[in-house]
């Protein structure tokens, strides 16, 4: 079928192929995109993480999506570029912790991460790391209450 320039658009995310209850078809996808290529725009402002949180990202995920080795099996990194300034506090915008567990039974992997979380959470407390107050958008020091919300933990689902 031939597809006159200008009378089709379509809008795909292709890391939204994890979502398998919404019959998403990877495969598809990529075929329309190489039939489309000419076209094909790339979204990558993001208006929500800071530029230090999206420097982490795409490092991390550049070495982990490669693209060559699985072309059509799952989706490539594409760079996200922050649109918000750098929050200007000396905390870090990313922390790591945690690591392998000696541990064989689901429920103790659970409760190891679980303890690294928490000892997470009480190092943001105890060390004082400045966050961005949700409301007023200015720096202040975290605090342990629920109004808290300008940090958030990702963590692997084994």
């Amino acid at each position: 079928m031939t597809i006159a320039p200008g009378r089709v658009f379509f809008v795909g995310d292709p890391k939204q192929s994890i979502y398998r209850f919404r019959r998403a078809d990877l495969e598809l996808y990529h075929r329309v995109e190489q039939e489309l290529q000419a076209g094909r725009q790339e979204l990558t402002q993001n208006f929500r993480s800071v530029p230090g949180v999206l420097d982490w990202v795409n490092h991390v995920f550049a070495r982990l999506f490669d693209s060559a080795a699985a072309a059509g099996a799952q989706a490539a990194h594409v760079p996200l570029v922050a649109e918000r300034d750098p929050f200007p506090t000396p905390s870090a915008p990313v922390a790591t912790f945690g690591g392998p567990a000696d541990v064989q039974l689901v429920a103790d992997v659970r409760a190891v991460e679980a303890d690294a979380v928490a000892a997470l959470a009480r190092r943001i407390k105890d060390d004082k790391w400045e966050i961005a107050d949700p409301v007023t958008g200015r720096a202040r020091r975290a605090r342990s209450t629920t109004e808290d919300r300008g940090s958030g933990v990702l963590s692997r689902n084994r």
